[in-house]
């Protein structure tokens, strides 16, 4: 088999606690242990970090070259401005693409070259370094940009949005094949004209080594003083795009149930607001942490007796959180409160790995939750049913093959 010389451009890498992260490292790993030679192209850590400092390593550089494994990653240092300002972030994005454009000339000859996006802007920095290299380009389009921005209320400019519209349509054009995670997003691309041809479809993935069924009465438990309560978990971004209002609600109506708990772990513009309204409501009913490390979000969703997905009733475009595979491996049964127009729906309904809400009604979205805590046994079902699906279909061995054959072909066609 060929050996390829693959460069991946991601924007966030280990130790930075995100699910892009994760996700690029794991493809990362799956193809250097294939025999592949992997570089990384991502930032020097700048937030989400469980806590655990940069060190020394990164302190005083402005370009931190290191080997994690047999993965060879450089990180170029990026200004750190607020990213809770739209204004503010967009151009963090385009600083982000012209950095890693720079970091680029560090590096040696590539095979091919792999993007992800969001942000958007990577696209241009990836076509500018395959285009040096003369080598295909992969832009895997997890968020459809700027719509996902537009619908999430981030966006609302007429000129900055017909702006990023040209950028992604010329990312497009470019790219030698754009990878999407679920066939909802396929459509999407081919609703604008996209050509079908360059679009692939290559799902996220779980760790099913990593996240497995486990102990539900756990050490986390015990380290949050839990005990046996029923606890509805939900880990990830805390922002208006994953419409969290909802656990907000159902924690006021359930708050008469005090062996009933919300979870919720993670960062983002809205913990604040949330945080805020736990206490002003005095709800002892909703804890929130930071993010947690990786063994430990393992442990979380083992610990929970159900996980919730949820996404704002407005996002028109498909989307699918990569945490539901986590939840699935793990074999606990979910709680989507999803409009029924997204993948996420599709896949919980094919599965029968859990129940799904359609978003805004927190009166059946706490009847679900009560039938699950009625129904032990129906639940522990969905579980299992979740976990043999992503076995089938959504494992990271499967899906990194994917990525594999997919790289093998485009650089075989040069």
């Amino acid at each position: 088999m060929i050996k390829l010389k693959v460069l991946i451009i991601t924007p966030a890498f280990p130790p930075e606690i995100t699910g892009s992260g994760h996700l690029m490292f794991e493809l990362a790993e799956s193809l250097s242990d294939r025999g592949h030679e992997v570089t990384v192209i991502t930032a020097i850590p700048r937030q989400r970090m469980g806590g655990m400092k940069n060190g020394n390593l990164y302190k005083t550089k402005f370009l931190a070259k290191e080997n994690l494994g047999k993965i060879r990653i450089i990180r170029p240092r990026i200004l750190t401005l607020p990213l809770s300002n739209p204004i503010t972030k967009g151009i963090d994005h385009f600083l982000i693409a012209i950095s890693y454009y720079l970091a680029g000339w560090y590096i040696s000859h590539q095979d091919i070259v792999l993007v992800y996006s969001p942000p958007l802007t990577l696209g241009l920095t990836g076509i500018n370094i395959a285009k040096r290299f003369r080598v295909p380009i992969v832009f895997n389009a997890q968020d459809m940009f700027p719509q996902y921005a537009v619908d999430a209320g981030i966006l609302n400019n007429q000129l900055l949005i017909r702006f990023f519209t040209h950028i992604e349509e010329y990312i497009y054009g470019a790219a030698t094949c754009i990878t999407v995670h679920s066939d909802g997003n396929q459509n999407y691309l081919a609703s604008r004209g996209i050509d079908e041809k360059k679009v692939r479809v290559i799902p996220n993935w779980a760790d099913i080594k990593r996240f497995q069924p486990g102990e539900k009465y756990n050490e986390l438990r015990k380290e949050l003083g839990l005990g046996r309560a029923f606890i509805i978990s939900y880990s990830g971004t805390i922002g208006w795009a994953q419409g969290l209002d909802i656990i907000m609600e159902a924690a006021l109506i359930l708050k008469n149930k005090p062996d009933i708990q919300f979870l919720i772990v993670g960062d983002g513009p809205r913990r604040k607001e949330f945080e805020n309204f736990v206490n002003g409501k005095k709800l002892n009913n909703v804890l929130i942490l930071q993010l947690l490390p990786r063994d430990k979000y393992a442990m979380m969703l083992q610990a929970s007796d159900v996980c919730l997905i949820s996404l704002h009733a407005k996002i028109s475009t498909p989307v699918v959180p990569g945490k539901l595979f986590d939840i699935m491996a793990c074999g606990r049964p979910v709680l989507g409160n999803i409009p029924s127009s997204s993948d996420s729906y599709k896949i919980i309904k094919a599965s029968q790995c859990g129940i799904c809400v359609q978003p805004d009604l927190p009166k059946k979205f706490s009847e679900a939750i009560l039938h699950l805590y009625n129904n032990p046994s129906e639940a522990s079902q969905m579980g299992m049913n979740g976990r043999q699906y992503v076995e089938r279909y959504f494992s990271r061995e499967i899906c990194t093959g994917q990525y594999e054959r997919l790289l093998l072909s485009l650089v075989n066609k040069l």
